[in-house]
Order: C-alpha cells, then sequence, then structure tokens
C-alpha cells in the first residue's frame, strides 16, 4: 500500500520511525477506523484511501512539540490526535467525545489498542468537564476563538494550547486576539499546504 509506505518514509525522516508493535496498532487503528467509518462519519470520503498519510502522519508528525503533562483531546471524534498520540506517548490522554457513536468507536479504540492505562474516553461535552489540562489539542473542531471561550476553564496554570488549523489560521489567530492575549508558535504541516500547528501559551482574556 503506497499510503502506508509514504508514511513510513515520513516517520522515519521525523524520527519517530514505529517500533513493530506501535505499527500493529497503528495498522489495527486504520483498518478499523475504515470499518467503522461505512456507518459513522468518522473521516471525508475524499480521505478513505490516505488514512496513513492524511490522518496517522497527521496527527503525529507534531510528537516533538507535546510537551510533558496531562493532555486532552477535544471533539476527539475518529481519534486525532488522541489515539495516535497514546500509541506513541504514555502520558495520560483523556479523549473527550460528545457525539455517542463517535465515543463508542474511541472507547473500542483504546480497549482494542490496549491503551486504558494512560488513556480515558469522556462522552460529554467538553463544558461539563472539571478537571484542569496541561495540554489542550484540537483537530478540525471549531475557530481558535471559539474554542478558547469553551475550553479555558479546562487548562491548567502555564497549560498550552496545540491547535491543528487549516489555511485559515492566520485570520483565525488574528480574530481570537481581538478577545484574548497569548504567545504562539507556528510549525508547518507535512501532510498539508498551509496547515500549521498552532502553539498558544500564556492564554488570558482581554
Amino acid at each position: 500500500m503506497l499510503d502506508r509506505q509514504q508514511f513510513l518514509k515520513k516517520m522515519a525522516e521525523i524520527g519517530h520511525e514505529p517500533t513493530t508493535q506501535q505499527l500493529e496498532k497503528c495498522d489495527h487503528y486504520a483498518a478499523k477506523l475504515a470499518q467503522w467509518n461505512e456507518r459513522i462519519k468518522l473521516i471525508g470520503p475524499a480521505t478513505k484511501d490516505h488514512i496513513y498519510m492524511r490522518h496517522i502522519l497527521d496527527s503525529l508528525q507534531f510528537l516533538d512539540n507535546v510537551p510533558r503533562g496531562t493532555i486532552v483531546d477535544v471533539g476527539s471524534g475518529g481519534g486525532m490526535p488522541g489515539v495516535l498520540w497514546a500509541i506513541f506517548l504514555e502520558q495520560p490522554i483523556t479523549l473527550c467525545e460528545r457525539i455517542g457513536k463517535k465515543a463508542a468507536f474511541l472507547k473500542t479504540m483504546v480497549r482494542e489498542l490496549d491503551l486504558s492505562s494512560h488513556c480515558d474516553v469522556v462522552s460529554d461535552d467538553i463544558l461539563n468537564e472539571k478537571r484542569r489540562f496541561d495540554i489542550i489539542t484540537a483537530r478540525a473542531v471549531t475557530s481558535i476563538s471559539d474554542f478558547l471561550d469553551l475550553t479555558e476553564h479546562c487548562l491548567a496554570k502555564d497549560g498550552q494550547y496545540l491547535l491543528m488549523k487549516g489555511g485559515r489560521y492566520n485570520e483565525e489567530i488574528e480574530l481570537a486576539t481581538k478577545k484574548w492575549s497569548f504567545d504562539v508558535e507556528l510549525h508547518n504541516s507535512l501532510t498539508e499546504d498551509n496547515a500549521k500547528l498552532v502553539i498558544l501559551s500564556n492564554t488570558q482574556r482581554r
């Protein structure tokens, strides 16, 4: 499979060549994602033949930018990036997904990939979460400004946002600065032109 081969090549280039066990888990995840996607929409139809590059690599390419600490993946959906990070990272990861069918997929993945020692699933709206996390992440959930509104109560002191954003990231950042002050750091995507990892720190309401 060319998609898988390209994924392995890129992972080697960024210094995260999977172990045998990690690759087996990625393979299992890819197969299950495709299977469940036939019943519930987890990924777009245009990307179903490119799961390794468009979704798995897209999630894993920023592993070096994930600090130590507790993580919550908000609107985790198909488990990107949270499930993939849990395969490669041992730190505590919570997958928050309010849609029941998607949460069921996430719970299945946590169980079948043997991730339950450090990864849990919350089938609820993030607004109801009482815990605070060192890292809050999301992939294609909502605008930066709205996302900060939804999650500020969950950010630990000195916590960071790691947000995977598309080509309108600059527009979103500019809009967010009308309500928020923050330090921003940008990292280029390997999988999509103009996409970025947006890291926000020292986030405060104006």
